[in-house]
């Protein structure tokens, strides 16, 4: 099993990787809790032990943001030191990979609306900080519509810039 610091080392650096762009605090809050959500939707287990609780913005790890609190709104700029891909199992990878394809182009703010919506749980949450639990994940992710894989993506490879080709009517 996955933790939630190595989770959220894999979101940091891959935006780095993917977008050329950093994270927040805020937005690593929302693909770490699209993750753990998931990957219980798929495999009927938390990919990570800690949990998330109902805040304003939405759901909230209340150890990573005490992690990443002295960045403020300003970018993570770099993963732990001590990160590896290598620390996940295929199935873990395979996942934080869709996640990250799927709503990794997705604004910061959209991801925040996206997790307000009334099919989520953060809206079944009563009280203010009170925890969204892995059955409650569960339970709304299984009425949605497969998360797509990654691999499946016809226009994955289509968006790969081809070389140049050779003209046929070329005279040596």
């Amino acid at each position: 099993m996955a933790t939630i610091e190595q989770v959220a080392d894999y979101f940091i650096d891959t935006s780095i990787k993917w977008n050329e762009e950093y994270v927040t605090n805020l937005r690593l809050q929302k693909l770490v809790y699209y993750a753990q959500a998931w990957f219980v939707q798929r495999h009927n287990k938390p990919l990570f032990e800690d949990e998330f609780r109902k805040y304003q913005f939405g759901p909230l790890s209340e150890k990573l943001y005490k992690k990443y609190a002295v960045n403020g709104d300003q970018p993570i700029i770099s993963a732990s030191p001590s990160y590896s891909v290598n620390a996940f199992t295929a199935e873990e990878l395979e996942t934080l990979n869709d996640v990250m394809y799927e709503y990794g182009k997705l604004s910061t703010a959209a991801l925040v609306k996206r997790t307000h919506r009334q099919c989520e749980p953060w809206s079944k949450v009563q009280s203010d900080r009170g925890v969204i639990s892995i059955s409650m994940m569960k339970e709304a992710f299984d009425k949605l519509p497969p998360l797509k894989h990654m691999s499946e993506d016809e226009n994955l490879l289509s968006n790969i810039p081809v070389s140049d080709s050779i003209p046929s009517d070329l005279d040596w």
